[in-house]
């Protein structure tokens, strides 16, 4: 498919150099150059790009609003050019929350270096633009996975894998929770050095539960979202008294951190975790869902319609990797009724927990009132002598009963005939006073 590209940046020797990249492949032509966003917009009618590519720090109105004005007159794919300074990394962020379809970071890529620039932008493009038309193409195969998911499982985890057109996925399905969920999640979302931390921070500021860049040997707590950090590989592992995140730089892969890698290693909590693949270039993560629907844990895939790049569920499906394969909007929804089942099953289970507990409690009376009665049963009746009630136990026994009107207690025996603590103003069982001297007639 012929790609009529417009490049938008306020840097005469950036517009250049774009111009110089792209004029090498023959099915990219450039329309039009401009320096600012008001020029692209008064020429949209006129040029008619299909592809942008867009530099967010320019003057005037700047990009944001000129990406807004960009989808307004037709949702085409805009590639943000941005760097990752403390200021631009959160543009960089929100523009992806705003419609863009990716970003690359000018800094990882220098403009003196076309051949990696190149690389960078011209595939990126192209796959932007070509599978606008595939989407809504089924995958190869869609084979089931070969073991029965666990959907009435008690989930513990839920990790998630997304690359281009994942953030502002990420954040409509996590708003969509609203509460915080029962289970910690665990997202890895491709991204260079420095976007991850505003990513996190963005998250944190829209939602009403935590959502941080997850730090090595961090505890998992339930309702509380954790972002791999760019750079470094991501794995969960129970130690018993909870999960734990690790992260680490090897093996060496395409991206990283790898969904696949982080997925792989949830695999080891299956089938109490739930695997979510969504929009994204390439194949990263479609074996690692595999691994876990192999293992019997519920998987869940981005459909091609809702994609933004229809590549890494595609794979997923394609190897059988997938329980369910449903669009954007739906993907919350889902999560909540699975977690939600989760959450009445434990609460199920603790209800189960506390009614053995009583019922264990009354076996235990229960049997010792049948030795009781066992006991008594063969036990000849009490007898007076003396002036004092004699128990099958005998005196200072730890029988107590009644039998025609006469007691037996642990430490002194009291009837109508008699109190055996002679000399006592007040019995200390029946809390009746008995005069010293009558007590020695009676």
């Amino acid at each position: 498919m012929s790609i009529r590209l417009a490049v938008v940046d306020d840097s005469a020797f950036a517009r250049k150099a774009l111009a110089r990249i792209f004029a090498q492949e023959e099915d990219i032509t450039i329309v039009g150059l401009a320096a600012s966003g008001e020029e692209l917009l008064a020429h949209l009618d006129e040029w008619r790009p299909n592809a942008v590519t867009l530099d967010l720090s320019m003057p005037g109105i700047g990009g944001l609003p000129t990406l807004e004005r960009i989808l307004a007159w037709n949702t085409i794919p805009v590639l943000i050019l941005s760097g990752h300074s403390t200021r631009e990394a959160p543009l960089a962020v929100e523009a992806l929350h705003r419609g863009a379809a990716d970003f690359i970071d000018k800094q990882e890529f220098p403009l003196l270096d076309f051949q990696r620039l190149r690389g960078a932008i011209v595939e990126r493009l192209r796959t932007l633009v070509t599978t606008r038309t595939r989407r809504d193409e089924p995958p190869a195969a869609t084979p089931r996975p070969k073991v029965a998911p666990a959907e009435s499982a008690a989930f513990d985890l839920v990790v998630v894998g997304a690359s281009t057109g994942g953030p502002p996925a990420i954040e409509q399905i996590l708003a969509g929770f609203g509460a915080p969920p029962p289970v910690p999640i665990v997202i890895v979302q491709h991204m260079p050095a420095g976007f991850t931390t505003a990513f996190a921070e963005r998250l944190n500021a829209h939602l009403p539960f935590p959502v941080e860049e997850v730090s090595h040997n961090r505890r998992l707590v339930p309702g509380t979202v954790y972002i791999a950090p760019a750079g470094s590989h991501l794995r969960v592992h129970d130690e018993g008294s909870g999960l734990r995140a690790a992260l680490g730089r090897f093996p060496e892969t395409q991206h990283r951190p790898s969904v696949d890698v982080l997925f792989r290693s949830a695999a080891a909590l299956a089938p109490r975790v739930i695997g979510v693949l969504l929009t994204g270039m390439g194949d990263d993560g479609a074996r690692g869902l595999l691994e876990l629907s192999s293992r019997g844990s519920f998987t869940v895939a981005q459909d091609g319609p809702s994609s933004v790049v229809y590549g890494m569920p595609r794979a997923a499906a394609e190897l059988g990797a997938v329980t369910e394969q449903i669009s954007l909007s739906n993907i919350g929804p889902r999560l909540r009724s699975l977690l939600d089942l989760h959450k009445r099953l434990r609460l199920n289970g603790e209800a189960m927990k506390s009614f053995i507990t009583i019922i264990a409690i009354l076996a235990a009376f229960a049997a010792a009132g049948g030795a009781w009665a066992q006991a008594t049963s063969t036990a000849p009746p009490p007898s007076v002598s003396g002036g004092v009630t004699v128990g099958p136990l005998g005196i200072g026994g730890q029988a107590n009963f009644v039998l025609k009107g006469m007691v037996a207690s642990d430490r002194h025996t009291r009837g109508r005939t008699v109190c055996g603590r002679k000399g006592s103003l007040r019995c200390p069982a029946c809390s009746r006073s008995t005069p010293p001297a009558e007590a020695g007639r009676r």
